[in-house]
């Protein structure tokens, strides 16, 4: 079952002892998510969102995040560009 949240921290309490999920938040903010380990019958690959965008986009580098030894360039670009917006990361 799709669940809604109204944080990010919130869904993150709910899954701290889920071994699967599936966790996303949109442009405007929504954070959605889904407990696979109550949801018999529903299986996706690890990682499913990250390989799937790189598949997409065609990206020329690893979706594993287990494969960096540091935090990914593009990520810390990206806080940084939200930051310099004045765009809230967390609460």
């Amino acid at each position: 079952m799709l669940i809604q949240a109204r944080l990010f921290a919130q869904a993150l309490r709910y899954l701290r002892a889920s071994r699967e999920y599936l966790l996303v938040r949109d442009t405007d903010r929504r954070v959605r998510f889904i407990d696979l380990s109550s949801s018999p019958g529903m299986r996706y690959p690890s990682q499913y969102f990250r390989r799937t965008l790189a598949e997409r986009f065609n990206l020329n580098r690893p979706w594993d995040w287990r494969n960096y030894e540091e935090p990914e360039q593009y990520v810390l670009d990206t806080v940084a560009m939200f930051e310099s917006a004045n765009v809230p990361l967390s609460k």
